[in-house]
């Protein structure tokens, strides 16, 4: 699980109130500022790792097959990642 990244981190839009969401249908990657289209990413088991955008969709979204239980014919919710950008 992705806890934190640096600041290039992007889905395409700007973060709003400096929070920037992450769900799984967007795209997710790295702009060109700092590292040419990679980053660092830090992890819930305390490692930091860097990651390219591939990468990042893989750590950011390792749950996307996740088949929810419906009940009513519910839409599947998204997956909601929420990072905080400073």
């Amino acid at each position: 699980m992705v806890v934190a990244g640096d600041r290039n981190l992007t889905n395409g839009f700007p973060p709003t109130n400096g929070m920037l969401y992450l769900t799984t249908n967007q795209n997710v990657g790295w702009t060109k500022e700092l590292h040419k289209f990679e980053g660092n990413i830090a992890l819930g088991d305390g490692s930091v790792q860097q990651a390219n955008n591939a990468r990042l969709q893989k750590e950011i979204l390792p749950d996307a097959n996740i088949r929810f239980v419906q009940y009513v014919n519910l839409p599947t919710p998204p997956i909601i990642n929420r990072i905080v950008i400073p």
